[in-house]
Parts: structure tokens; C-alpha cells; sequence
């Protein structure tokens, strides 16, 4: 059950426009964090979600996808309806990368569940979320996931002379290589 899941969280990247993410779906995936482990449980994150299609618009201006290939980044007609912003606070501390990355998978596969996919990105403007958002002093924006209803092929594949870069076909089917069991397991 979990590998299945695993093998559908992958990395989408265009969306349908027309199956909207409510707040209360994007409140039910942000509560898997308190279920989640978290070093020494200092449970340092916090949440900000956007499912207004005007603020969602504004926030998509200033985020950046898939460098690996040259359309990486949708259109806005294929653009994300949601977003989760994953913030550290730093009145807390602990461990936020480790904390960020266990966070931002569960949360991802709960998106899945749900019948959505998205992608987690970790390069965007910081300064413009925090100020299209309203994000409080002390909470630092972490990492981002955008989420929709996928509209586009996702294919796991072996690497070819060991290249893993990902990359589109011409029929926009976006293939990602992964490591064999033999390359990764060493003992």
C-alpha cells in the first residue's frame, strides 16, 4: 500500500483549472504534521495556505520549477490552484530541514490520497510570499508545495548510461530515471 502510494507521488507540474482545492482540504492535509515524528518533537513548523485563485496567481509570479528541463515551469492556464507554505519558526528551533523534508513528503502523500498531486519546491521568492501571504516576523518561509489536479504523465524508468536527469518526450510525458536497488544498496 505504501509503495503504491510512493509510486504516485511524483512531481507534477501542470494542473486542471477547472478541480479547485478547498481550505478545508488543504487544512486536512496541513494536520498530518501533527501526527508526523520531529527531532527531539521541538515540532518547529507552521503553515500558510492559499487557495484564492488571485493569491495563488500572485504567488505562482515568484516561484521556480523544474530547472533540469526548459518548459519546466507551467503555464498559468496548467498552473497550481493551492499552495502550502512550510515555515520554520525560529522562536522554537530544532531541526528544520529534517523536520521540513519528512513534513513536506506526508503531507504530499496525503495530497495523493486525496485524488491531487503537486510538487515540493524549494526555490522561490522568499520576500514576495511573506508579503502576499502576511507571513509573521519569525516564521520563515521553508519550503512550498503546488498542488492541483495533475493533467500530465508521469514515468518512472531506469537510467540510460547512468543520466538521471528527468526530461520531457514530445508528447509532454515527463520521465524520471531512478537509481537501480543494485546501485543504491551497497552491503
Amino acid at each position: 500500500m505504501l509503495k503504491e502510494l510512493l509510486k504516485k507521488t511524483r512531481s507534477y507540474r501542470r494542473f486542471d483549472h477547472s478541480v479547485k482545492i478547498t481550505r478545508e482540504e488543504l487544512t486536512d492535509i496541513v494536520e498530518i504534521y501533527r501526527l508526523l515524528p520531529s527531532a527531539m518533537n521541538h515540532q518547529p513548523l507552521k503553515f500558510y495556505i492559499a487557495c484564492d485563485e488571485e493569491i495563488v496567481d500572485k504567488l505562482f509570479e515568484y516561484t521556480f520549477w523544474a530547472g533540469a528541463i526548459k518548459d519546466g515551469k507551467p503555464v498559468s492556464e496548467e498552473s497550481p490552484v493551492a499552495y502550502i507554505v512550510i515555515c520554520f519558526d525560529k522562536s522554537i528551533g530544532g531541526c528544520c530541514d529534517w523536520d521540513a523534508g519528512i513534513t513536506s513528503l506526508a503531507l504530499m502523500e496525503r495530497a495523493v490520497e486525496m485524488g491531487y498531486g503537486g510538487t515540493i519546491i524549494g526555490s522561490f521568492t522568499k520576500d514576495k510570499f511573506i508579503e502576499i501571504l502576511g507571513i509573521e516576523e519569525g516564521l520563515e518561509p521553508n519550503l512550498i508545495l503546488a498542488l492541483g489536479k495533475p493533467i500530465e504523465n508521469v514515468i518512472l524508468t531506469d537510467p540510460k548510461d547512468g543520466e538521471i536527469t528527468y526530461y520531457r518526450d514530445e508528447n509532454r510525458n515527463h520521465y524520471v530515471p531512478k537509481r537501480p536497488i543494485s546501485e543504491i544498496l551497497k552491503n
